[in-house]
């Protein structure tokens, strides 16, 4: 990493650190874990954790992801949606969502957004 350390000039190193953060071979090695991550982590029946906490998890994993890649490169947000729903399938709760999700599309009126708040 070539960062400027003796400029002052705080932008240009700012922007050097965020250009070797999603370029180095550390980033290209997070980013293909991340998405082994994503693409494949459950909440199965006799998961001992915490909801919440794998909801969080998987959602700063997205966050990740999106920081070391250009926008062009994201996931689409029904996407995100499929992939998340697929990793809570089997917990009661979200079966219904999934459920109530269905209902809106037959009735018409779309599926349910995905949304980060």
């Amino acid at each position: 990493m070539n960062l400027k350390i003796n400029t002052r000039d705080a932008q240009s190193v700012w922007r050097d650190y965020i250009n070797h953060m999603r370029t180095s071979t550390k980033a290209d090695i997070e980013l293909e874990d991340l998405l082994t991550s994503l693409t494949s982590l459950r909440i199965s029946p006799n998961f001992r954790g915490n909801t919440e906490g794998f909801l969080l998890d998987w959602l700063d994993k997205i966050r990740r992801y999106e920081e070391l890649t250009p926008k062009s490169t994201w996931f689409p947000d029904p996407m995100k949606k499929a992939m998340l729903q697929n990793a809570v399938a089997h917990l009661a709760m979200f079966k219904r969502v999934k459920l109530a999700d269905q209902l809106e599309i037959a009735k018409g009126r779309g599926p349910l957004p995905y949304q980060i708040m």
